[in-house]
């Protein structure tokens, strides 16, 4: 059986999760491919980095590419878990918006949302 909710329920994921995941899905990896100019030198580190996309950047790219299309469908799946939740509209595209960029760690609150409410650790 369900549980009910409010139809404004949302819960912010951890800032240093969103932070870190923001920072290494969408900056070093399609930057290094696309423009590495515009990555930031780090002494050792981006030489490093550097050889590491030169050597490596079909696979890189397929697991960018990857990652992307699993963060949508993640969304998509926050999107169907809303509706049948009865979430309003605003409150699905918060969801939509935290799962896609964070992931399993965002969709948890809505997949388990009595565990949140309950005041359970998570």
């Amino acid at each position: 059986m369900r549980a009910k909710i409010s139809p404004t329920y949302f819960v912010w994921t951890n800032p240093l999760i969103t932070g870190l995941i923001a920072f290494g899905l969408f900056y070093p990896l399609p930057v290094g491919l696309v423009a590495p100019h515009l990555l930031v030198n780090i002494p050792v580190f981006t030489a490093w980095y550097l050889r590491l996309l030169e050597t490596h950047s079909t696979q890189l790219y397929f697991l960018f590419t990857i990652s992307v299309y699993v963060h949508i469908a993640e969304a998509l799946l926050a999107m169907a878990i809303c509706n049948r939740h009865g979430l309003t509209r605003t409150t699905t595209m918060k969801w939509m918006a935290s799962v896609f960029l964070n992931g399993v760690f965002s969709l948890f609150y809505l997949i388990k949302p009595t565990s949140v409410l309950k005041g359970k650790p998570h």
